[in-house]
């Protein structure tokens, strides 16, 4: 039986090389012959660069998604990590702002005596 990581990877495998059959499609047939890879290797190699740059698409875009939603400035070759330890440092500076010198947010039923 196999895992779903398993499931996943033989998923991804194939939708590389539906892909890299898509990609060729619309080529003109002798630059299909210069990119066409010459034996299994080089084609296995082809499938998996092309489930790294569709994994890579996805991440791309939704780093891009979360700069627009939150107003970041639009760095789409940004990783995934280094947007959302930006965000986190975001919300510390903001709930930090909404704070009095004791720790306490204002308006929360602490008059202060």
């Amino acid at each position: 039986m196999l895992m779903a990581k398993d499931k996943n990877d033989k998923l991804f495998k194939g939708m590389g090389t539906f892909h890299a059959v898509k990609m060729l499609e619309g080529m003109p047939e002798d630059l299909v012959d210069l990119f066409m890879p010459n034996d299994e290797d080089e084609l296995a190699q082809l499938e998996m660069n092309i489930v790294k740059w569709l994994a890579r698409i996805k991440e791309r875009a939704k780093v891009i998604q979360l700069q627009k939603h939150y107003g970041l400035p639009l760095r789409p070759n940004q990783s995934l990590r280094d947007v959302s330890i930006r965000l986190k440092i975001l919300e510390l500076k903001k709930n930090r702002k909404f704070k009095n010198g004791d720790g306490f947010q204002p308006g929360k039923g602490n008059s202060g005596l």
